[in-house]
């Protein structure tokens, strides 16, 4: 993790930040000073909603989750913090940037081994049920027909019985690998 600490002016220029701050957007303070935050870290898909934050009259412990942009143009998922700082009628913000990729990496991870099965990395029960829920209401909404197509394995007890789990968890992969085709 890293913390990259910048002062944005009110329309999201940038008059200073720390050496973090450069080494991810590079260039030098002279060539990034006063430069819009969305063309030095910020996504192009990013900068509308983080402009409006700044206009947002709420920032006790303001705090988003937003993709940056590094120097070489690939992406981190950041958290930023941002307070507003005010100098009579002048108003700065003060944000701090921490990577949180490997936090929503593992996420993600957490969410698919909730929902998948570790073996054949099929949907199980639960995701089963939030698909239902969704199809019958898309079907509802739709007015279409709604089918289910249930598959039992018979005799698969049988399997594991003369051949062992080891053979039975191998049928079940190749079982899922051509359900999924």
């Amino acid at each position: 993790t890293y913390a990259v600490h910048l002062s944005l002016d009110e329309n999201g220029k940038v008059p200073s930040w720390n050496q973090r701050a450069k080494e991810i957007a590079g260039g030098t303070m002279f060539e990034t000073q006063g430069r819009p935050l969305d063309e030095l870290i910020l996504t192009p898909d990013t900068k509308d909603g983080f402009l409006a934050s700044l206009k947002s009259p709420a920032w006790e412990d303001k705090c988003l989750e937003l993709p940056a942009r590094r120097r070489d143009g690939s992406t981190l998922m950041t958290e930023i913090r941002i307070s507003l700082l005010e100098f009579g009628e002048h108003r700065v913000f003060s944000a701090f940037l921490h990577d949180i990729s490997a936090r929503k990496e593992q996420e993600i991870q957490r969410e698919h081994e909730a929902r998948h099965d570790a073996l054949t990395g099929l949907p199980n029960r639960r995701a089963l049920m939030d698909l239902m829920d969704k199809a019958i209401a898309r079907s509802r909404r739709n007015g279409h027909a709604l089918g289910l197509l249930f598959l039992d394995l018979d005799g698969f007890k049988a399997v594991n019985d003369s051949y062992g789990h080891e053979t039975g968890d191998i049928l079940l992969v190749r079982i899922a690998q051509r359900l999924k085709k």
